[in-house]
């Protein structure tokens, strides 16, 4: 059941990388004027809200496979489930003015899911959980 667990979240940690990856590269976009900012918010909205779906569906998953990766799943998930409730949404108007933040919030989420992938590959692989 375990290694259930971790492969769903294996998989759920390595799409959650790529689609954060997506919102670097609408950032950029933008930066580079190849799209414009109503675009790029657009995208990032959208992204964030595929992020939250896959989220919820890794905190279900982790009910399989408890270990001390589960608490930062928990804590990134309340961290999204706040922000979401609290209509922090991203302005085109404004998106010149967040895009330091976005990149930022991005960079440690992407850290924090290339961890999640080592955790799961290792724990699959090398059966050390």
């Amino acid at each position: 059941m375990r290694a259930i667990g971790f492969l769903v979240s294996l998989v759920l940690s390595t799409v959650l990388c790529i689609v954060e990856l997506y919102k670097i590269e609408a950032v950029l976009d933008a930066e580079s004027k190849r799209a414009s900012s109503y675009n790029a918010c657009d995208r990032i909205l959208w992204l964030t809200d595929i992020e939250f779906r896959l989220l919820t569906a890794m905190v279900i998953a982790q009910c399989l496979s408890l270990c001390y990766t589960s608490f930062f799943v928990a804590l990134l998930f309340v961290y999204e489930a706040q922000k979401k409730g609290s209509g922090a949404t991203i302005s085109a108007l404004d998106f010149f003015k967040q895009k330091q933040r976005i990149k930022i919030e991005t960079f440690c989420k992407v850290s924090l899911y290339v961890l999640l992938v080592y955790r799961y590959f290792m724990a699959l692989i090398v059966n050390k959980p």
